[in-house]
């Protein structure tokens, strides 16, 4: 990184280490060129390099692949994502398979032909393609379907997981009965749409999370090499390290939790010109000390990316020896911890930050339901000095609330599902997880932690990985005012700040109806890892990266590390070449995480839907969350599950979708259905195997009289006669 106009010279290095020219923003960013005049005389400098023959961005700084592509779909909440699967054209080649995002189209099919592809520079994820075509998968080489073998109506069908496949498949060959209830990876019968033959037998359908793990190519092992390599690992001494042994440090994490990342202190500040403030001690668990760059360990956390958190099992991104040991803060045992030590002031503003490598013993494991008795003044069974203790960090996180809502991040309300098992993996209960007071303290204890790193590596030009979260596509913008235009809600804003979004939830008299924090959770865009500060649209920070849980994410190892060479007084410059590697560093995590979320989702679906198998022909009360062609799917007010109402269960007339707002109309009656509607629907089918939730109307809201009167028929007109 530059702080002054480059030379020629420096020019041509930068330009050169590259594979593709870089564009002129991002020349103006590593070389910190800012103002009018100076990227006037950049551009000029530029013109002479590519009148030299060095730099020609026109022609190359953009990979534009002119042919057919075969495009495999991967559904995900912000829209349709999709990884490239195999290309014909003649003089470019792709060496990498980039996930894009395909534009809005009313194709179904998860395999689309595209006309072709732009790549922006390094950047592959912007780019956009439209499908032209249909697919089908016998026509491909990777025609390959993952499902259940099911016995039904006499005789032994394959159903695909993909929802998109709604009717079974018949199976080529005469031995099937060892595949009922088998998971199993099946191919398509060439020219016989609707056989297949398996391939492989995957695992039992009741063994759903395993199944998942397969079907996602989820790790789930450590190797001989990397358990041998921590066999003598053990907590460091003191050392240099700051000694917080005697400051009641607690940790509060769920009931289940069995890695411990954070612990967290507060008292007053006893400073004259600090009246009403407030001294925090964060400290996370110092994996840095443990996880060396480039070893075996350190290589297979990065290609996990993070841990996988399931409802009977966890997939550690270490192993359990650091994850639930060494590393993990457990009550009355000396453990490494990178801390910072933070003054706030009686508004929740902070004034000054102390970042450390410390030796510290947890004083208490503390639950969430613990720490709310506290919060609530309820009676607690907490000894006095941890009582004491908690209180202090209640009237600290009472500090931070002030600056919380004068910052105004979103404040979406989302209800996750919790999923209670018994020893067999039968689902006991489902429900939504109660939003407490200590969930939220231990979110802005861990949110003010991490913009401190990201303060301190941006202050030290650290390379290192920020939480990007750019605003909402105007696209998405524009569906979310429709639907609130649709529900009589007027707003002004532009939401290009997270606070426009608050107005709404907070002008609504009532509870806010679900289906509006639904669809503005739909109208972000996803948070990814990248090297530049770009500011943080959810949380309305500028600076902000992951430090608070290195444990169970990668991103947060590196910027411990990048911390640590702080601390030690590390300043060597990073090169271009080091910085490109950390972008795609960047990249590669955030694909993970965006794996882990999809599988870990499955799982929840599939489980969920094993609750209602003995639920069939019930009654239950919903929302209309969304729209299609298909049908509408309906999500459940118990417990967050959503399912389908196919469209052919609507008997009582033809439907047609409607857009600005989306909704179902139908043609004679003109009744709606609207995003947001209640609604009462029959448990009609629960598959667990499948993960499809299925849902009927009950016969009296099918009859229901239209939201909408119908309109009179046009009398005929008649000619009239004349009389003579």
């Amino acid at each position: 990184m530059q702080d002054h106009f480059p030379s020629k010279e420096e020019l041509i290095d930068f330009i050169q280490s590259f594979d593709l020219p870089p564009k002129k923003r991002e020349i103006c960013n590593a070389f910190h060129i800012k103002g009018n005049e100076p990227r006037m005389a950049l551009k000029k400098c530029l013109y002479e390099l590519k009148k030299e023959g060095i730099y020609s961005p026109t022609p190359f700084s953009r990979q534009h692949c002119r042919g057919v592509f075969v495009i495999k779909r991967i559904e995900e909440e912000g829209g349709m994502w999709a990884r490239l699967v195999k290309s014909q054209h003649s003089k470019q080649c792709l060496t990498i398979e980039p996930e894009v995002k395909v534009k809005p189209s009313r194709l179904v099919s998860d395999t689309l032909l595209t006309e072709g592809a732009t790549f922006f520079g390094e950047c592959p994820t912007n780019t956009q393609v439209s499908p032209i075509k249909i697919l089908h998968a016998e026509k491909l080489e990777t025609s390959a379907l993952v499902g259940v073998v099911l016995h039904q109506k006499g005789e032994n069908l394959f159903f695909s997981t993909d929802k998109k496949y709604r009717s079974p498949f018949q199976i080529k060959g005469k031995e099937t009965q060892q595949y009922v209830g088998q998971f199993v990876q099946a191919n398509f019968v060439p020219e016989e749409k609707e056989w297949v033959t398996i391939q492989k037998v995957l695992g039992s359908s009741k063994e759903i999370t395993d199944f998942v793990i397969e079907q996602h190519n989820l790790p789930r092992q450590f190797s001989d090499e990397i358990v041998h390599s921590i066999k003598d690992a053990c907590v460091p001494n003191l050392g240099n390290r700051r000694d917080l042994r005697d400051i009641p440090l607690v940790t509060i994490d769920g009931k289940d939790s069995r890695d411990f990342d954070d612990a967290v202190w507060a008292a007053p500040d006893t400073h004259p010109q600090n009246k009403g403030g407030w001294r925090i001690i964060v400290a996370i668990a110092d994996v840095s000390h443990y996880v060396k760059p480039g070893d075996a360990l350190d290589q297979e956390a990065y290609t996990r990316g993070n841990s996988v958190y399931f409802p009977d099992k966890v997939l550690p991104m270490l192993p359990e020896k650091l994850s639930n040991d060494l590393c993990s803060l457990r009550p009355y045992e000396d453990r490494a911890c990178v801390g910072v030590e933070i003054w706030i002031d009686a508004d929740g503003h902070k004034q000054k930050d102390k970042f450390f490598r410390g030796l510290m013993r947890s004083a208490k494991r503390l639950t969430y339901e613990e720490v709310e008795e506290v919060l609530q003044a309820r009676a607690s069974d907490l000894s006095p000095p941890i009582l004491e203790g908690v209180k202090n960090l209640g009237l600290a996180y009472a500090a931070l609330k002030k600056a919380r809502a004068k910052r105004g991040p979103l404040a979406i309300v989302s209800s996750e599902v919790t999923i209670d098992l018994d020893p067999n993996g039968t689902v006991l209960a489902l429900a939504n997880r109660p939003q407490l007071e200590s969930h939220t303290l231990i979110e802005e204890f861990m949110v003010l932690a991490n913009q401190c790193a990201a303060a301190l590596l941006k202050k030290h030009h650290k390379l290192a990985v920020y939480r990007v979260h750019e605003k909402p596509e105007m696209e998405k913008i524009q569906q979310w005012k429709d639907l609130l235009k649709s529900m009589g809600i007027k707003t002004k804003g532009s939401f290009q700040k997270a606070i426009d979004f608050n107005k709404v939830f907070s002008s609504i008299k009532g509870d806010t109806p679900p289906i509006l924090y639904d669809m503005a959770l739909r109208t972000q865009s996803k948070a990814v890892y990248g090297t530049e500060p770009l500011g943080h649209y959810g949380l309305n920070l500028q600076d902000y990266c992951h430090f608070t849980s290195p444990i169970r994410r990668y991103a947060d190892l590196l910027v411990h590390r990048a911390i640590v060479e702080v601390l030690e007084g590390k300043d060597h410059k990073k090169t271009h070449k080091e910085k490109k590697k950390m972008e795609e560093v960047g990249a590669h995590i955030s694909e993970r995480e965006r794996r882990t979320m999809m599988a870990e989702r499955e799982v929840t679906d599939r489980f969920a839907t094993a609750f209602y198998t003995d639920k069939i022909g019930e009654e239950a009360e919903g929302y209309i969350s969304g729209i299609s062609r298909a049908g509408l799917f309906v999500t459940l007010h118990q417990c967050n599950v959503s399912g389908l109402l196919p469209m052919e269960a609507l008997t009582d007339d033809y439907y047609m979708e409607r857009q600005h707002p989306q909704r179902l109309v139908g043609r004679r009656s003109h009744k709606t259905y609207a995003l947001g509607q209640p609604i009462k629907v029959i448990i009609a089918s629960a598959d667990p195997a499948l993960g499809r939730l299925t849902f009927s109307l009950p016969a009296s809201f099918a009859s229901a009289p239209s939201s909408r009167p119908p309109q009179k028929p046009r009398s005929k007109r008649h000619k009239t006669v004349k009389k003579k």
